[in-house]
């Protein structure tokens, strides 16, 4: 089964998790207290070297960084695809992303939280 270490607040988690549940994938969620420094943990560290979320474990696979995470799922999970098979209207949707990301990211930076997320 997969396991996904997140943080609560975390945009890039999110990004993981929304990918997990459009694909309609099971899951093991570990949430990781930003707080009591478990995502500087050895054992989180050794998933993800700079101790950041979300990471991915599935079937000896260790993954962080959540582009990474995303694109593996879509590609080790082909059934249900999150992009359109058009490569023109697979383009238009990760610009789409992209601009999403960007936007959240700044919302974040904005509320003046900082959080060691990736």
């Amino acid at each position: 089964m997969i396991r996904f270490y997140y943080g609560s607040g975390s945009p890039f988690s999110w990004r993981v998790q929304l990918a997990l549940e459009e694909k309609g994938l099971a899951y093991e969620p570990v949430l990781l207290s930003f707080e009591k420094g478990e995502h500087k943990s050895p054992a989180h560290l050794a998933r993800s070297p700079h101790g950041k979320v979300p990471a991915l474990e599935d079937d000896g696979v260790s993954l962080y960084e959540s582009s990474a995470i995303v694109e593996y799922l879509e590609e080790r999970y082909p059934r249900t695809p999150l992009l359109p098979p058009d490569p023109a209207a697979r383009a238009a949707s990760t610009a789409a992303g992209s601009r999403l990301s960007a936007g959240v990211k700044k919302t974040c930076r904005a509320s003046g939280k900082k959080r060691s997320v990736k």
